[in-house]
């Protein structure tokens, strides 16, 4: 079976501090488990050896992405990541000096080596 790396992505963006994605490998799909609420799988299920964790929000990084993008571009946008609000700081500035497209094409190519390396690191192909 070969996983759709673009699910995989989909995934991964949907991960953060309350959110965790994982795939089963028997059917290729991803599922979402959250701290508070409804989820897609029961907990004890996810032991089953068909369910790998995907990367979680330290794994995926988004702050170094950020960061890499700044320091490879200009040096508003490295001023903009610092201290309390970094992200939205980060987005208002990158728009404001048209670099905004090229963060989310430099973002989405991030998010995909990390699919990409994730789905070698499991031996999985993808498509």
């Amino acid at each position: 079976m070969k996983v759709v790396l673009d699910e995989i992505i989909s995934a991964l963006e949907c991960v953060n501090d309350e959110t965790q994605m994982f795939l089963n490998t028997e059917t290729g799909e991803t599922v979402m488990w959250m701290d508070y609420g409804d989820n897609d799988i029961d907990e004890e299920e996810l032991e089953d050896e068909k369910y790998i964790r995907l990367p979680d929000q330290f794994e995926i990084d988004e702050y170094h992405m950020m960061e890499e993008f700044a320091y490879d571009r200009d040096e508003r946008l490295v001023i903009a990541i610092k201290g309390n609000g970094a992200f939205r700081r980060f987005k208002d500035v990158a728009a404001s000096i048209s670099l905004i497209d090229d963060w989310y094409e430099f973002r989405d190519s991030c998010y995909r080596s990390l699919a990409e390396e994730w789905c070698e690191d499991h031996d999985l192909e993808w498509e």
